[in-house]
This record gives structure tokens, sequence and C-alpha cells, in this order.
């Protein structure tokens, strides 16, 4: 009888080790997924952050801004001396918005998508002190916000997971040598 109870209490000792692996093996195996969409949507953000940043650099002159997720400025975008007529803004709503850039030099100023996953932006333009303002001739500083959020759907699909995706925030503050 004592051997019996021996092997019982192996069996229960081996499975309740086996259920530890198991748990151990799938948390990680959610943490990594969870890593990996962050990193993708990191580098899916790069791109559309340093084409505004690029071209909010080549600012040349300023519509006057009427929210702060639009944009329409004057920049030299290509190499041909003229400044072309830009366009920023976003359609849909967070976590889901999607940001879109029109060139008129660029196949006639068609909007084209540059960012998606967007959970937020804003741009706020600052005068010669620091100061918030509306004022197109007193814009001297340009603070740029975006952040992006991973697929929170795909997440709790694939492991129904119910916590929070991972946010990517961008801040950057722009000088324009052309309106200084």
């Amino acid at each position: 009888m004592g051997q019996m109870l021996d092997i019982i209490g192996f069996l229960v000792i081996r499975g309740a080790i086996a259920l530890a692996v198991l748990n151990l093996s799938y948390q990680l195996h959610i943490a990594l997924y969870k890593q990996s969409a962050l990193a993708e949507t990191r580098a899916n953000s790069i791109t559309p952050v340093q084409i505004m940043d690029d071209d909010l650099s080549m600012a040349k002159t300023f519509v006057v801004p009427t929210n702060s997720t639009e944009a329409t400025f004057s920049s030299y975008i290509d190499a041909t001396g003229t400044a072309a007529a830009t366009h920023y803004y976003v359609a849909g709503s967070s976590p889901d918005m999607i940001l879109y850039r029109s060139v008129s030099s660029i196949d006639g100023g068609a909007p084209k998508m540059i960012g998606k996953k967007l959970k937020s932006i804003e741009l706020k333009y600052y005068d010669r002190k620091g100061i918030s303002t509306a004022v197109l001739a007193n814009i001297k500083l340009i603070r740029l916000r975006l952040s992006f959020e991973t697929d929170v759907n795909r997440l709790k699909l694939s492991y129904g997971a119910t916590d929070s995706s991972g946010v990517v925030f961008w801040e950057r503050n722009i000088v324009p040598p052309n309106l200084q």
C-alpha cells in the first residue's frame, strides 16, 4: 500500500510541475507577442514621424491653424526650388486614426496615407517667447506629438489578453529655418 501512495504522490507532483511549466511557457509567449507587437508599432511609426519632421523643417509659410490635428503650409519638398502646398490631416477616431499627407507637386496633390493606428496627434505652435500662438506671423516653433497603438484586437483574438497594449509616443520640437 505504501508503494501505491508513493506512485500516486509522484504522479500528482509530476502533474503539478508539468502544469507550472506549461503556464510559464504560455505567459512567456504572451509577453513575447506583446513585445514584438510593440516593436512592430515602433518601427511602423518611424516613417510618418520622419516625413512630418522633414516637411515641417522645410516649412516656408503656414495657413492659420484651425485645430491641433491638421496643418497646412508651403514648403520646399522637392529639388525644383519652388514651394509646394503641403497638407496633413487625420481621418477616423482614436485609436484607429489614419494620417494623410497631400503635396501639391506630388501626384497632383492626391492624399497619401502615411500612418495608421494613430491614437493621438497634436500640433502646437509657439512664438519666440515659447507662448502658444495661433497668429501666423508669430509662429517660430512647432511641437509635434504623435502616439501610435499596437493592434489590440489582434492581441485579444490571439491570446485572450484583456490588458491594454503598448503605445509608442513621439514628440518633436521643430524650428523651421524659414520661420526664424
